[in-house]
């Protein structure tokens, strides 16, 4: 067997000073093999006699094992399992060459306790990435069996590392009781305590004041979510919000680190609000209001919902702003949103689209009639004087609607059918009229003049 030539970088530092062994009777393969490991930066022996590998008294040193299938001798105990009990390190790695003639023997290796099988003649790049990941496994092995030893010695230092942490942690066994916590933990939970009587079901049940089948099916999909490694967030009934993280243990307890994140999810929501609303009327801005728009429209094509859209634009807003300023016309804007909320239905949803542009999205209004009766309480309630300046300032609005009926379903999306409502405003604002001014009733030329305009 021989094997193919290649350029190979050197990885000696990613593995330190590692040991190898190749075994076979073949010296080409046995130099060549040397040579690639050498590569790697590993240090390598060469052997041309199995049975000298056990006599040999460095081999509790040796990380890996490369052996040729076709050379061992065929005694009672398959040299692969040998390998793995006699006196060599845990983490030995042990790789098989063969060729494809002689798949068998490398699968029924594979059974007997070997990592992987390189067919030869080999490509560089192939041989080095099966190298590579065996003696990833045996370090990642050693330096686990090496931390589990570590643990066992000292019960002190594991507690120090866990009361080290700088989140609440806790340990649940396998049916679920509480098998060890940290300080935090019990701080986080005052009322716990370690054994039967604490599982991890008692504790989401007190916490969340969840009772009955709900309370069970809630808690049932969180641990779930949490063995799976799923972060979850829990809100407490008194008003606190936990992330609990979970990793599962390989005798079916689940690790779980426990925080209290209230002032960072009330953070989140205070961004999320700022995000969606605008600043001065703390009414829903133009992103918010298009995103519930396309879900009304999309609720709409599937025949469950349909809706109206309102535009409402102020008169005269320019003239207050110049002649009182600006502080009066933002007085005036909050005036006008807070009329908006108390005036439209409830369930209706009001936005400030910009300037003194307001918009309204009624969802299942009854019909064109229904839609005309909300306009004409806007025009009741907002039409009036504002209490600004020696004699006050008249409010005046114009407003237009358009409804999304069935077979409307050709919208593209949202910004259309504002461009629309748009339309009918402007139309409004030529006929100065104080009555809603429905798209579907504009003439096909000159009041459609502004469709798009200001939405392109």
């Amino acid at each position: 067997m021989r094997a193919s030539g290649g350029q190979v970088e050197t990885f000696g530092a990613a593995f330190g000073i590692r040991t190898a062994v190749v075994l076979s009777t073949e010296s080409a393969l046995r130099r060549t093999v040397r040579v690639s490991l050498e590569t790697l930066g590993l240090r390598v022996r060469e052997l041309d006699d199995f049975g000298a590998l056990f006599e040999r008294p460095d081999r509790g040193s040796v990380d890996l094992v490369l052996y040729d299938v076709r050379d061992p001798p065929r005694d009672a105990q398959p040299f692969a399992r040998r390998l793995r009990r006699s006196g060599f390190p845990p983490h030995l790695g042990v790789l098989v060459l063969s060729t494809p003639e002689e798949t068998p023997l490398a699968l029924e290796a594979l059974e007997q306790g070997a990592d992987d099988v390189i067919s030869v003649p080999f490509h560089q790049v192939v041989f080095r990435a099966r190298v590579r990941a065996t003696l990833n496994r045996s370090i990642l092995y050693e330096k686990y069996r090496r931390g589990i030893e570590a643990l066992r010695e000292s019960r002190h230092e594991l507690a120090t590392a866990i009361e080290s942490m700088s989140y609440a942690f806790a340990l649940f066994g396998p049916e679920g009781d509480l098998r060890l916590a940290n300080e935090r933990f019990y701080a986080l939970y005052p009322a716990t305590t370690c054994g039967r009587e604490t599982t991890l079901r008692t504790l989401l049940r007190a916490m969340s004041g969840f009772d009955g089948s709900h309370g069970d099916a809630w808690n049932e999909e969180t641990i779930g979510a949490l063995v799976r490694g799923k972060a979850c967030l829990v809100r407490t009934r008194g008003g606190r919000v936990y992330e609990i993280r979970g990793s599962a243990t390989p005798t079916g307890g689940l690790v779980t680190a426990h925080e209290d994140v209230t002032e960072r999810v009330r953070d989140e929501e205070r961004l999320r609000h700022l995000a969606l609303h605008d600043p001065l009327t703390g009414l829903a801005n133009r992103v918010q209001f298009e995103e519930e728009l396309e879900r009304a429209l999309h609720g709409a094509r599937r025949g469950d919902e349909r809706f109206a859209l309102l535009y409402v634009d102020l008169d005269g807003f320019k003239a207050v702003n110049d002649a009182l300023g600006h502080q009066t016309g933002d007085d005036l804007l909050v005036h006008v949103a807070r009329l908006l909320r108390e005036t439209v239905r409830e369930g209706d949803l009001v936005a400030r689209l910009g300037g003194d542009e307001f918009a309204v999205l009624s969802r299942n209004p009854p019909d064109e009639e229904g839609v005309r009766r909300i306009g004409e309480r806007l025009f009741e309630r907002l039409g009036r004087t504002f209490p600004a300046g020696p004699a006050g300032v008249p409010i005046g609005l114009s407003i237009g609607a358009v409804i999304h009926r069935e077979g409307d379903g050709g919208l593209v999306d949202g910004r259309q059918l504002i461009a629309r409502a748009d339309a009918a405003m402007y139309a409004a604002k030529r006929k100065k009229t104080r009555s809603v001014v429905f798209f579907e009733s504009l003439e096909p030329r000159g009041d459609q003049s502004n469709l798009g305009a200001r939405f392109s």
